[in-house]
C-alpha cells in the first residue's frame, strides 16, 4: 500500500509539477504580452513628448513672429498717424493761404473794379472784343499729313 501511495503521491506532485509549468509558461506569456504593451506605451509616450516638443517650438516661432508683426504694424501707425498730423497741419497751413488770397483778392476787387456793375455786367461782359466773332475771317480746317499713302504709290 505504501507503492500505492507513493505512486499516488509522485502522479500527484507530477500533475502538481505540470500545473505549476503551464501556469509559470501562461505568466511568462502574460508578462512577455505586458512587456510588449508596455514598450508600445513607451513609443507612444516618445512619440508624444516629441510631438509636444515640435508643436512647442512651433508655437514659440508663431508667436516670435506674430511678436514681430506687431510690432511692424505700431511703428507702420505710428507712420500713418504721424502722416495724418501732418497732412492735418498741411490742410490748416493750405486752407490759411487760400482764405488769406481770398482776402487780399477781396481787397483789390475793391481797390480796382474789374467788372461793371449792373445789368451789362458780369464774366461774359468784360472784354466784348475778345468774346465776338470776326465774320470777314474764313477758318480753313486741313487734315494732318500721316506720311506717305499705303500701296506703293
Amino acid at each position: 500500500m505504501a507503492t500505492a501511495i507513493n505512486e499516488a503521491a509522485t502522479l500527484t506532485l507530477d500533475e502538481d509539477l505540470a500545473s505549476q509549468m503551464k501556469r509559470k509558461k501562461y505568466v511568462e506569456m502574460e508578462t512577455e504580452d505586458m512587456r510588449e504593451k508596455l514598450d508600445m506605451l513607451q513609443l507612444k509616450v516618445q512619440e508624444r513628448e516629441a510631438r509636444e516638443a515640435r508643436i512647442e517650438l512651433e508655437t514659440a516661432a508663431l508667436l516670435a513672429k506674430s511678436m514681430s508683426l506687431d510690432e511692424e504694424l505700431t511703428v507702420e501707425m505710428e507712420e500713418f498717424v504721424s502722416m495724418r498730423e501732418r497732412m492735418d497741419a498741411l490742410r490748416r497751413k493750405n486752407k490759411a493761404y487760400h482764405s488769406n488770397m481770398i482776402d487780399k483778392l477781396r481787397k483789390k476787387g475793391k481797390k480796382y473794379h474789374v467788372y461793371e456793375q449792373g445789368v451789362n455786367g458780369g464774366p461774359n461782359k468784360a472784354h466784348p472784343e475778345a468774346t465776338e466773332e470776326d465774320d470777314d475771317e474764313e477758318i480753313v480746317y486741313k487734315p494732318l499729313f500721316l506720311g506717305r499713302p499705303k500701296g506703293g504709290d
